[in-house]
């Protein structure tokens, strides 16, 4: 019961069976056509009663139209969310491939699958579940992941070997601690649990939850946070918890144009400054209330006596070991007359000179600190009268008794006899009650002329000076 067709080629053609339909036609056969374009051309409908049988030995029954067990090129509809799927059945991955290369791989674990996208050669460790690789990697500079849960993004030559860990991108990153992040650059590394870098060059956060930026920063300890600029050699942290910065062009805050190593614009508040502050400039000691001080920071000259190893200054022991000598100047222009029906004439553009055009007197009041001792009353005088002189006098008085009795302490004069045309310096070293007590005195200078009238210009105060000595820089 078989049937032979053979076409011309010089070659048996032979059944291999009973009731057989046997066709070789090397041009193929047509039904309906006469121009077969296959080894078969059908020009109509093909009815199967039994379906298809493919290559792989699968045989297909329903043709693939929505809701059926196929997808269509075209999409599929009446499906089901949860029930109808694209994928395997069984323990095997899944393989999308663009060009006949596979792009994206889906790896089955039973706890999570792993996702690997991008080139073939990308891997993830066998056995280890959640992984992901978004895409990158290429021949020789593949992405990997060695450990759950671990995360490549993208870029090539990178490598998520930690639980958790993370590398968004770049090249030739390692994130290798638990839950360490490297979001890119390049030739960086998160050695440290819970490190990151974000990005830079050549920079590694070795310690756990450290921080390292920039171009070959080093953060070496536990929650060291380094920052490092464009310099190359390495920044590297000394110890734990350190906030570390290397910017050759300055720190600025408040300010984009930093003009030093830091330079803030704004107050700075800190509990203490330590260091020798020989920078400092422009302080005013004024605005030095309270506060400790090491005993081993003050100057050799401060005596200190009263203070422990970390003592509080106060004014009371705050004092030179050596007293030192100082001066208080009074120019001629801070003497007024004894009274308002007095007069003075002042010459001079700054008050060179003074003398009374009526009158015999003149005061100016002294302000000196407290406690300090009078050493000496010097003061510069003129006198070109043939029978007057002029003296100068520093006195106190009680506050009890202002207008009261006055207490002499120091005076200087020149003689009444003759006439010199002569600027004097006279000086009084003698001095009495020398320690000054501004709590119960008013001290005064006072310029005395007894004819001062007649004598005039010839009978002069150019000026004053009481030196004084004191233990107290206060």
């Amino acid at each position: 019961g078989s049937f032979v067709w053979a076409d011309s080629t010089n070659a048996d053609f032979a059944t291999t069976g009973e009731d057989q339909f046997l066709i070789r036609a090397s041009g193929g056969v047509g039904i309906g056509t006469n121009s077969p374009g296959q080894m078969l051309t059908v020009a109509d409908t093909i009815e199967s009663l039994a379906g298809y049988k493919f290559p792989d030995g699968s045989v297909q029954i329903t043709a693939a139209t929505g809701g059926s067990s196929g997808w269509s090129l075209s999409g599929n509809s009446g499906t089901t969310a949860g029930t109808d799927y694209l994928g395997t059945s069984d323990n095997v991955a899944l393989e999308l491939r663009v060009n006949g290369a596979r792009a994206l791989r889906l790896e089955p674990n039973s706890s999570s699958p792993s996702i690997i996208g991008g080139y073939s050669g990308n891997s993830v460790t066998g056995g280890v579940a959640g992984a992901t690789i978004g895409g990158g990697g290429a021949s020789g500079i593949i992405n990997q992941v060695q450990a759950n849960y671990g995360t490549v993004g993208g870029g090539y030559a990178n490598t998520a070997s930690g639980i958790n860990a993370f590398v968004g991108g770049g090249s030739s990153n390692t994130a290798s601690g638990v839950g360490a992040t490297i979001a890119g650059g390049w030739s960086n590394a998160a050695y440290g649990w819970y490190a990151t870098v974000p990005g830079g060059y050549n920079s590694v956060a070795l310690g756990n939850y450290s921080f390292a930026a920039g171009y070959r920063a080093r953060a070496n300890h536990t929650g060291s946070f380094v920052w490092a600029d464009s310099t190359n050699a390495n920044f590297t942290s000394t110890g734990e918890d350190q906030f570390l910065i290397r910017a050759s062009g300055g720190v600025g805050i408040g300010t984009a144009s930093p003009t030093a190593k830091l330079d803030v614009v704004g107050d700075v508040k800190a509990t203490s400054f330590p260091g020798s502050g020989s920078a400092l400039t422009a302080l005013n000691a004024s605005n030095i209330t309270t506060g400790t001080i090491s005993d081993a920071r003050l100057e050799s000259t401060i005596n200190r006596t009263g203070f422990t190893a970390s003592g509080t200054i106060t004014a009371a022991n705050f004092n030179y070991s050596v007293a030192k000598t100082k001066y208080k100047a009074i120019a001629a222009a801070a003497f007024v007359p004894a009274s308002s029906t007095l007069s003075r004439d002042l010459h001079g553009t700054v008050g060179t000179y003074i003398y009374l055009s009526s009158g015999q007197s003149m005061y100016a009041n002294v302000d000196l600190p407290d406690g300090v001792t009078v050493t000496g009353l010097t003061a510069w005088l003129y006198d070109n009268h043939a029978s007057a002189y002029v003296a100068v006098y520093l006195r106190r008085e009680p506050l009890s008794s202002l207008g009261g009795s006055q207490q002499t302490l120091a005076q200087v004069a020149t003689t009444a006899a003759g006439a010199s045309a002569t600027l004097y310096e006279l000086t009084d070293v003698s001095i009495s009650t020398a320690v000054i007590d501004n709590s119960t005195y008013k001290y005064s200078l006072k310029f005395y002329s007894p004819n001062a009238s007649t004598a005039t210009s010839n009978a002069r105060l150019h000026s004053v000076r009481i030196k004084y000595s004191t233990g107290s820089p206060l």
